[in-house]
């Protein structure tokens, strides 16, 4: 584990996973795949959307996720980042969002684990998770955008192409897919 430490090429693999696993994922199941082109309009557009969308999220006091206050957005995104909510919420809920599957498979941050270790123990798991912090990022981002994009995929293919008319029910089940195939190709918290 104290190999990823410091370790930027590591983080960059970490990187390559969107177009190397789950780019043909999502394009296999929402663009027909690769057959004969490589043109996959659906979900590169759905991916590039949610780079974006990644900056857009910000914690109110009660804990649930809202807008970033004071953001100009073009016509009609805050209502598609409102219809994200309950993909977000249900994320951070099972632990989706937070830090990286490694320092969570340590225990690192654990507040008991703190408590009951030596002086050394605790030194070197503070070293470990702050050198695997450009890692751990690159883990959470690609769990994040996983996550946007296979939720607006299923639900445009839910709605026929029409997100906004969607009901709550059509939503639920793009969180549930969405999920579903952020885990099958991140791996992650319920491996």
């Amino acid at each position: 584990v104290y190999t990823i430490g410091f370790n930027a090429s590591s983080a960059i693999v970490n990187l390559s996973q969107i177009p190397l696993f789950v780019t043909p994922y999502l394009a296999g199941k929402y663009d027909g795949g690769y057959v004969g082109s490589f043109r996959i309009p659906k979900t590169r557009a759905a991916l590039s959307k949610a780079y974006g969308n990644t900056l857009l999220s910000g914690v109110s006091d009660t804990g649930t996720f809202t807008l970033k206050e004071g953001l100009t957005l073009p016509e009609g995104k805050a209502a598609e980042l409102k219809r994200m909510a309950t993909l977000v919420q249900t994320a951070s809920n099972r632990g989706l969002l937070g830090q990286g599957y490694i320092a969570e498979a340590m225990g690192l941050n654990e507040a008991g684990r703190i408590k009951k270790g030596t002086r050394l123990g605790n030194a070197l798991d503070n070293v470990s998770v702050f050198s695997a912090s450009l890692f751990n990022f690159a883990e959470q981002l690609n769990r994040q955008v996983t996550l946007m994009a296979s939720f607006d995929l299923a639900l445009n293919k839910a709605t026929n192409q029409n997100p906004a008319n969607a009901t709550q029910e059509q939503i639920d089940a793009a969180v549930k897919e969405a999920i579903h195939d952020t885990q099958k190709t991140n791996g992650g918290t319920f491996l």
